[in-house]
This record gives C-alpha cells, structure tokens and sequence, in this order.
C-alpha cells in the first residue's frame, strides 16, 4: 500500500472535499488511496456531473445498471449516482470486489506501482 498515511495534515491543504472524501474512504475500506484516487482522475477528472458516451455516471464513471447490482450487494436503499459519496461507496466497493470492471485500472496499478517504486 502506497505511504500515504503520514501525509493527512498535508493532504488537507492540497486536496478538495471530494479528493480528501475518496482518500479517507479508501483508507477506511482498506483500499490503496493513490489507486482510488487515480481511477478517479483517469474517469472523470474529478467532474462529479460527468456523463460518459456510453452512460456512465459521476466521479468514478458508474453505469446504471451497475449501480442496482451494486447497492443490491450492499443492501443500499436509494442513491443518487451524481452524489459524490454514493458514487464513491460504488466505486470503492467495484474496485474493491471487480476492479477489472474500470478501462484505467491496469493503467493505475502501473502508476501507482511506478510510485511505490520512488517512495522511500
């Protein structure tokens, strides 16, 4: 896992709301933040009203259809894919159980690898 941790203070000043929502989540869900925090960027820059040409939806690109599978699995009642914290409890629960399911996940284990490799 990326060593990220020490850098919450840091992370306070540099990240927006969203970013430092989806780091604190990943963590909480025992997921690399620089991972989440990467598919994120590479699906919608960060764009929370995000529509994609195939229909996906919000910060981490969620289609419809897997969003009711999702909040099936998780029993969630009633969610808004334009909410940047429901679209994130998907997104993390996807890359957590199917993370093959996002185009950029390879993409994102390369670059978080490559900073793994810098890190001391």
């Amino acid at each position: 896992m990326t060593k990220l941790v020490p850098w919450l203070i840091f992370l306070r000043i540099v990240l927006s709301g969203t970013q430092e929502l989806v780091y604190k989540e990943a963590l909480r869900k025992g997921l690399d933040p620089a991972l989440a925090m990467c598919v994120v960027q590479h699906e919608s820059k960060w764009d929370e009203k995000a529509v994609g040409s195939h229909g996906e939806i919000g910060l981490w690109q969620i289609l419809p259809t897997t969003a009711m599978y999702v909040t099936h699995q998780l029993d969630m009642k009633g969610y808004d894919l334009f909410d940047v914290q429901d679209n994130t409890t998907l997104g993390l629960w996807i890359l957590k159980n199917h993370p093959r399911w996002f185009s950029t996940w390879e993409h994102c284990q390369d670059e978080v690898g490559k900073l793994d490799q810098q890190t001391p």
